[in-house]
C-alpha cells in the first residue's frame, strides 16, 4: 500500500543550493522594486513638467549655469 513519505529520501536538492536559489530570488525582487521606484519618480517628474508646460508657463525647466 502507501508507505509514509520520508522527508530525507525526497530531497533532490541540497540545503545550500535551495538557500542560494532563494537568495538569488530575493536579489531579483529587490532589483525590481528599486527599478520600479526609480521609474515612478521619473514619471512623476515628467508629469510635473508636463503640467507646468500645459498651464502656459515658460520657466518650467530651469537651466543651470556653471561659472
Amino acid at each position: 500500500m502507501n508507505e509514509p513519505a520520508d522527508p530525507s529520501k525526497g530531497e533532490d536538492e541540497p540545503h545550500s543550493q535551495r538557500v542560494f536559489v532563494n537568495l538569488i530570488a530575493a536579489i531579483i525582487c529587490l532589483v525590481i522594486l528599486i527599478v520600479g521606484y526609480w521609474l515612478m519618480n521619473k514619471l512623476w517628474e515628467s508629469k510635473k513638467l508636463q503640467d507646468c508646460v500645459f498651464s502656459g508657463r515658460r520657466n518650467c525647466a530651469p537651466i543651470e549655469v556653471t561659472r
